[in-house]
């Protein structure tokens, strides 16, 4: 079963009024984008329902988007990490309508679960990754009760589901959307107990990787700064990266300053908290609400309509 192309009955053409979702352990991560035909797309509404009960989720839910009703909303979702997996697996050599079925065969081996109770799907490390020699593939899996208990809570707030993606996307969207065309950027996305570091070039995923927070007292620069080098130096060497430029924080806090300036010193690049109006409109009136936890909605929301 597929995951990023899950499609509701009755979604025929993407809205051009779209909500992000992104639920997870602590509520419910909520976006509204307008996407335009020229210029930036807006970002009209956002919230976070922090409600961990489904039944008061669902609920509270529907009185969010029941503002928006009249514009015939489709829903992007994307997926918490707490509910998937990213698997870099070697691409099997098959045609390319084949590649799902055949990656069913590897799961088998890299699940603690039964395939047949997985929704998964593939895509393809760009072709200059691993500078050409191997062909590598991101495969993200979940448990299928998990994906329908989500589509159903979507449903029944009178949403149709566009399609299920997974935060890294999230970001890739955020990034394809900005202005500012930079070559290679990295996003350091942090929680309290973990986190990921993932690389964007050209508008592709080329690297992802799942970080732990080895202190009990929270992040600190150094942890930061040893695992950035780490991931920096296989993007140069493996990946043949060379042209890293800039790194996105996010979830950083009020700690921001204190970790961009030690960063910079170490790490020689440009460090920055990120900031959702790099990438679209946003009202005056919604800046000031603008927080690190919505940025997985947002970025849900704005997927591409060409895709």
């Amino acid at each position: 079963m597929a995951l990023f192309n899950w499609k509701s009955s009755g979604v025929s053409a993407k809205s051009k009024s779209r909500v992000g979702l992104e639920i997870g352990p602590s509520g419910i991560a909520v976006a509204l984008m307008e996407h335009t035909d020229e210029g930036r797309d807006q970002l009209i509404d956002f919230d976070f329902i922090e409600e961990t009960d489904p039944l008061k989720q669902r609920a509270l839910l529907l009185n969010w988007t029941g503002k928006y009703a009249e514009r015939g909303l489709s829903c992007v979702v994307t997926l918490h990490p707490t509910d998937y997996q990213l698997l870099l697996v070697e691409t099997p050599n098959v045609p390319e309508r084949e590649l799902h079925n055949a990656m069913r065969w590897r799961l088998k081996d890299l699940l603690n679960y039964s395939v047949d109770q997985a929704v998964y799907d593939v895509f393809r490390l760009p072709e200059d990754a691993y500078r050409g020699k191997i062909n590598m593939c991101y495969v993200a899996v979940a448990p299928a009760a998990a994906i329908k208990k989500i589509v159903s809570m979507v449903q029944k707030n009178s949403l149709k589901t566009e399609r299920i993606t997974i935060r890294e996307m999230s970001y890739r969207n955020l990034v394809l959307a900005k202005e500012e065309k930079i070559k290679d950027s990295v996003c350091i996305w942090l929680e309290e107990d973990g986190g990921s570091i993932t690389l964007v070039g050209g508008g592709q995923i080329y690297f992802s990787r799942r970080i732990e927070n080895d202190s009990s007292g929270g992040w600190s620069a150094e942890q930061l700064i040893k695992e950035v080098e780490r991931s920096v130096s296989y993007a140069k060497n493996q990946l043949g990266r060379s042209e890293l430029e800039k790194i996105d924080l996010i979830g950083i806090g009020g700690n921001e300053a204190a970790f961009k300036s030690i960063m910079e010193n170490e790490l020689g690049l440009a460090v920055s908290g990120y900031n959702i109006a790099w990438s679209m409109d946003v009202p005056d009136a919604l800046r000031d609400r603008l927080e690190d936890h919505l940025v997985p909605a947002v970025g849900a929301a704005a997927y591409p309509l060409s895709e």
